[in-house]
């Protein structure tokens, strides 16, 4: 480890917490080169490399964003801009929209994607779970930045599709679930904001 400030541009990852020699190694092998490669990661790709799953990834994604606003360098809060906003779910010709999540929805928004994720990893429909496994980790990481209450995303059509069913079913279930039935209608906003884009 250096004395050196850290930025997006920094190859020494083991200064993000977490990370030691070895993992490091797998990162890079992985094609994470930078600390900013490292905090623009979508989680699946983190947690697929050996020895690290899903929290261990969520918790490096978080600590190479920490690491990155931290820095009180310009250029480097222009790094930070260039990684979050819009938030890309998934490369390819994209479509750009807005929602609106206040930071107390957040998790539910994240976790009715996983939930969608996990039904489609049931049904055997693996290209549908990796769209909602890519949008959880675009939620989450707009989530973490805490640029809101509008976030900017682009995916593509398919994408928002997985999207915008995660949001309509997540509701319905809410609605059934004693004690968060609250939720039921912030879901139901936030997919009626995206069936705007579909």
């Amino acid at each position: 480890m250096t004395d050196e400030p850290v930025t997006s541009e920094t190859t020494d990852l083991t200064v993000i917490d977490g990370v030691g020699d070895a993992v490091a190694d797998d990162l890079r092998d992985a094609g994470y080169e930078t600390v900013g490669a490292v905090a623009d990661a979508q989680l699946a790709g983190v947690a697929d490399i050996s020895g690290v799953g899903d929290t261990t990834a969520h918790d490096i994604i978080v600590h190479a964003l920490e690491l990155i606003n931290g820095s009180t360098d310009a250029d480097e809060q222009d790094d930070l801009t260039a990684l979050t906003a819009p938030f890309v779910i998934d490369d390819g010709d994209g479509v750009e929209f807005t929602l609106e999540i206040a930071a107390d929805v957040f998790p539910y928004v994240i976790h009715v994607v996983l939930e969608e994720a996990v039904s489609q990893q049931q049904s055997n429909s693996f290209a549908l779970r990796d769209d909602a496994l890519r949008c959880a980790s675009a939620l989450e990481r707009a989530h973490l930045s805490d640029v809101g209450p509008q976030y900017g995303f682009t995916a593509t059509e398919g994408t928002i599709t997985t999207l915008y069913r995660a949001l309509k079913r997540g509701a319905a279930d809410y609605q059934g679930r004693s004690g968060i039935t609250s939720r039921y209608a912030e879901l139901r906003a936030i997919a009626d904001q995206l069936n705007e884009y579909r």
